[in-house]
């Protein structure tokens, strides 16, 4: 089973846009693409929004399996007790 988790952030002044580049040139975006369980990890900029950025992060096996603890079992977030 695989997992696809999609966030935005937002915000003024290309903040958003200049954390993905950071998360890229410090390495911490390779860093997560290589945890065990992901699939994919990948930064997205909108045509029309030039204060988001868009993230697609698929997670199978032990990462999905990690990820699906984090919810009830009626959808609930109940938070993580470490790092997904």
């Amino acid at each position: 089973m695989a997992i696809t988790v999609n966030l935005y952030y937002t915000g003024k002044g290309r903040s958003a846009r200049k954390f993905a580049e950071e998360m890229e040139s410090s390495g911490t975006a390779a860093a997560i693409r290589a945890e065990a369980g992901n699939l994919r990890y990948e930064y997205f900029l909108p045509m029309n929004d030039p204060e988001t950025v868009f993230t697609d992060r698929q997670l199978g096996g032990s990462g999905s399996d990690r990820f699906a603890s984090c919810f009830t079992d009626d959808g609930k977030d109940i938070g993580t007790s470490g790092e997904i």
